[in-house]
């Protein structure tokens, strides 16, 4: 993150602001440069005007309006347009090391009298495409760096009036008051959908019944089918927000349709808070089967002995529905805006709770699907002091560096693990077009790389069912998510 930046580049969102420096046209004008070094600079000029429209479309996501009359912004979409920007002038580095490479050796051009002459010009043509290029990529950084700058200074300025806000509210509560508030909105709407789902499963059931009356020739021609899993998927969800009124569970994001969101903190931010963890599920994931999300990251937080372990369950939007669907990318690049988005509001949260002063350090987990998730979370810019690849898919689409992540924080610390015989490791580190989700997270540069170990009783955590078994309570690799997400003892792989 720049440090030349401030909370005052306000203009960084307005068409005149995002153009690119005096300089980039040039990337494009070198038409004199003969053969293959014409080609190079032409692309050149492509990833400059690629460049461009990514800066168009940061101003038209909400950045600003070019009269000045009705400002607002999006931070995340100012950190996502700055990943974007990064990786355009990664790609100009690129270019430049390529173009360099085709200078030619001394006599190329043979030994008439002419050759001299056609050798300095030939030189000459490639030193103007690689200032072109060097000259693209520091506006491109520049430009990344000011987005960057500019939404940390928004995202601070929020906080700050938030803060300001508070203390001139009479008898507000100390603690997380935007939290306390969604889990007061969130409880209003899991009562309305309770009352919803409980008719629905009342009128599945007495459709069931009738159905059961009708004779063999009845049901064979009325075009109706056996009603057994809609009221299974409509049951659940009944109890499951029966569950959370009734343990008064807090809810901080809740959406019953389709497949339904939801996000949960499980614990308290409150003066004994020391660490966060947040879980992120993978493919199949939705609300008919979201007790085994929160079970799981229950099962932490009442691990922890000193009460200092909070977790947060965050299914916030429409996870693959099968293994095919979990090939595409598309999915996870839906969701990890909204993810990194929600890492900056819970580290707010944090901040203006009694944890605040704690130093608290947030780890961010993703199981299978959901570990790409997380790794394109911080290419957009997520907030967490560390961030642990459970089972996962991969590093997130096109993250194949630590230069692709664009993390909130320094030095973030990287966790992952992979059961042997789990079938997800013949496709980590696979990508073609969009399907794939990147580098394989257990031999990134910079992770540790955890061991899964056994079960309780001793017996090796492996194959297929070790993708899911991983989460046994005290099985190994259970102890391992325990210590990352506790900031404890962690077992690695043997080498």
């Amino acid at each position: 993150m720049s440090g030349t930046a401030s909370p005052t580049v306000t203009r960084i969102g307005t068409p005149s602001a995002t153009a690119l420096p005096d300089s980039a046209p040039a990337l494009g004008s070198a038409s004199a440069v003969p053969g293959s070094a014409g080609a190079v600079s032409a692309s050149a000029g492509a990833v400059s005007a690629s460049a461009g429209a990514v800066s168009a479309s940061a101003s038209a996501t909400g950045l600003g309006s070019a009269g000045g009359a009705a400002f607002f912004a999006r931070p995340g979409a100012l950190t996502r347009a700055a990943g974007t920007l990064a990786d355009r002038a990664g790609t100009l580095s690129t270019m430049d090391t390529e173009v360099a490479a085709t200078a030619l050796p001394a006599g190329a051009f043979g030994g008439v009298p002419e050759s001299a002459t056609l050798q300095q010009r030939y030189a000459g043509s490639l030193g103007t495409v690689r200032d072109g290029l060097r000259a693209g990529r520091r506006g491109l950084t520049a430009l990344a760096d000011g987005l960057r700058g500019s939404a940390a200074g928004y995202r601070t300025a929020d906080t700050d009036a938030a803060t300001g806000y508070r203390s001139l509210l009479a008898g507000e509560s100390s603690g997380s008051a935007s939290f306390d508030q969604l889990i007061a909105a969130n409880r209003d709407k899991v009562t309305t959908a309770l009352a919803s789902e409980q008719g629905t499963l009342a009128a599945l059931r007495a459709a069931q019944q009738a159905r059961s009356q009708e004779s063999l020739f009845q049901r064979l021609f009325d075009g109706g089918h056996d009603l057994g899993d809609e009221i299974d998927s409509a049951q659940s969800r009944v109890d499951l927000y029966q569950s959370i009124l009734d343990d008064h569970r807090k809810i901080l994001d809740f959406d019953p349709t389709g497949n339904g969101r939801i996000v949960e903190l499980v614990g308290d931010l409150d003066a004994g808070t020391h660490d966060v963890g947040v879980l992120v599920p993978g493919t199949f994931a939705n609300l008919d089967n979201y007790s085994g999300l929160y079970d799981r990251a229950k099962s932490f937080v009442d691990a922890d002995p000193t009460g200092g372990l909070a977790m947060v369950t965050w299914q916030d939007g429409d996870f693959p529905p099968n293994l095919v669907d979990a090939a595409s990318a598309s999915w996870s690049q839906d969701l990890s805006p909204r993810l990194a988005d929600f890492s900056h509001q819970l580290r707010t949260a944090i901040d203006s709770s009694a944890a605040a002063g704690n130093d608290v350090q947030v780890t961010v987990a993703g199981h299978s699907y959901g570990g790409a998730v997380v790794g394109l979370a911080e290419h957009d810019g997520l907030d967490a002091d560390r961030v642990l690849s459970i089972e996962s898919a991969g590093m997130g689409h096109d993250v194949w560096s630590p230069a692709d992540l664009h993390d909130t924080r320094p030095d973030v610390r990287h966790y992952s693990m992979t059961a042997p015989g789990d079938p997800i490791g013949y496709v980590q580190g696979v990508q073609v077009g969009n399907l794939g989700h990147g580098a394989d997270p257990d031999t990134f540069p910079g992770t540790v790389d955890l061991a899964t170990g056994n079960y309780p009783d001793g017996s090796e955590l492996h194959g297929v069912s070790a993708h899911s078994d991983v989460f046994t309570y005290h099985s190994d690799a259970w102890w391992n998510m325990y210590g990352v997400f506790t900031g404890g003892a962690v077992t690695t792989v043997a080498r």
